[in-house]
């Protein structure tokens, strides 16, 4: 009766799993890690529908599933997951993927909505990210060279604080985050995308290159336009730039969110950004964040008081909202130009005193940056959006797992 009962089991069991696609491991390096993202081209594998995999931990105490997700694209295909809890420095973890039998597909705590208007994520039906694609224009009575579309605004925190803030009275051009170069030499010809006014140049919205929603993130592709001369005859696209957003599904109270910006000439000319004290992704705080609760501290130890124009690794920038103070961690990648980036912040002194908070790597502050055509050019960030407030520690520990994140070594793969 044992038998027969031990036989079913195994029976049942290899009804639902196969021989292992791949075995990998993780390595922690030379760093602690704490819910640490790793990604891995798992292009070797043999190709079998994503639904038809496992990803399993191998432990002491049994194989634990974990979530993943692949994203294919020219490049490759790229699995992710997370080195769930915490990892000791110079620690491996081993994981294996199996092929199982098809079963219920799994529903994703992720939603991307498209309002119309814009796509917003949302978690578990929290939002938490906002992208506008529709053109917004400023109130009645403002120049209409101020509109604009191909930005993020609301960027919620966890417990729901409105981070940040459009067109205010003291800059209409100011768009919650956006991106935009001010001073741009094009065809031999100065060209300000930043300040819409001067009716120079513009970014636009041009389209949606994908969504994306599973178990361990959700986001999308966009394509932007950086346009000269906008509404003329002469009007042309300078630039192409796509924007990845992807927020991570991480335990813990903050959310995750990687900012990818990928830019190409649109044509046969050069696109040069000369040096400028302000330029790039720029974000504009809530009108709420004043000098009378606004602080700033930057990976080398600066202040609001001192930290314009130096350069930093992170910066942590936090505010007091309706809901208690919230914050947002910016991370620059060491891939990007000019890294550790400059910097452009707003003192107290900012708007006649009253001290609006303004945050904005900015990697062509004090030199030149020269796109040229058929080539791009990448700059990444990451961001980590929390309430009440974030230590020094923890951000060193978060811009570690984003610029040397663990390494994902392939063991075994089965033939394909």
């Amino acid at each position: 009766m044992k038998k027969a009962a031990w036989i079913l089991i195994v029976f049942l069991f290899s009804s639902v799993y196969c021989q292992p696609v791949a075995m990998f491991k993780v390595h922690a390096g030379p760093y602690e890690r704490q819910n640490a993202l790793v990604c891995v081209d798992v292009s070797v594998l043999p190709a079998v529908d994503d639904s038809l995999l496992c990803l399993e931990e191998i432990t002491p105490q049994g194989n634990i599933e974990v979530p993943f997700q692949i994203e294919r694209n020219h490049f490759g295909a790229y699995m992710t997951w997370m080195l769930s809890g915490r990892t000791a420095a110079g620690a491996v973890r081993k994981y294996q993927c199996v092929e199982r039998k098809k079963t219920e597909a799994r529903h994703s705590s992720f939603e991307v909505k498209n309002t119309g208007e814009a796509f917003v994520i949302c978690q578990q039906g929290k939002n938490i990210l906002q992208y506008t694609y529709r053109t917004v224009c400023p109130p009645s009575g403002i120049d209409s060279a101020y509109c604009r579309s191909g930005f993020i605004h609301p960027l919620w925190s966890p417990r729901g604080n409105v981070l940040t803030r459009i067109q205010p009275p003291d800059h209409y051009h100011h768009y919650g985050i956006w991106n935009a170069w001010t001073k741009v030499r094009y065809k031999g010809k100065e060209i300000d995308f930043w300040n819409l006014y001067k009716k120079e140049g513009t970014v636009r919205y041009q389209g949606l290159l994908s969504v994306m929603e599973g178990d361990v993130y959700a986001g999308f592709k966009v394509h932007h336009v950086h346009v000269v001369y906008p509404g003329s005859q002469a009007e042309e696209v300078a630039l192409n730039e796509i924007w990845e957003v992807r927020v991570y599904n991480i335990p813990g109270n903050y959310t995750v969110v990687d900012f990818t910006a990928l830019m190409n000439p649109a044509g046969c000319d050069s696109f040069v950004i000369d040096a400028y004290r302000y330029q790039g992704t720029g974000f504009r705080a809530n009108a709420s964040w004043t000098k009378e609760n606004v602080t700033l501290l930057t990976s080398e130890g600066y202040t609001r008081r001192n930290a314009d124009g130096t350069r930093a690794r992170w910066c942590i920038v936090s505010g007091e909202s309706e809901q208690g103070r919230s914050g947002i961690l910016f991370i620059g990648h060491p891939g990007n130009y000019n890294f550790p980036e400059p910097i452009r912040i707003w003192d107290e002194k900012q708007n006649n005193g009253r001290g609006d908070a303004f945050f904005n790597f900015c990697p062509a502050k004090n030199i030149s940056w020269t796109l040229l055509p058929g080539r791009e050019y990448r700059l990444k960030y990451r961001w980590v959006i929390f309430d009440d407030s974030l230590s020094a520690a923890d951000a060193e520990s978060a811009y570690i797992n984003f610029a040397f994140p663990p390494e994902v070594e392939i063991l075994k793969v089965k033939k394909k």
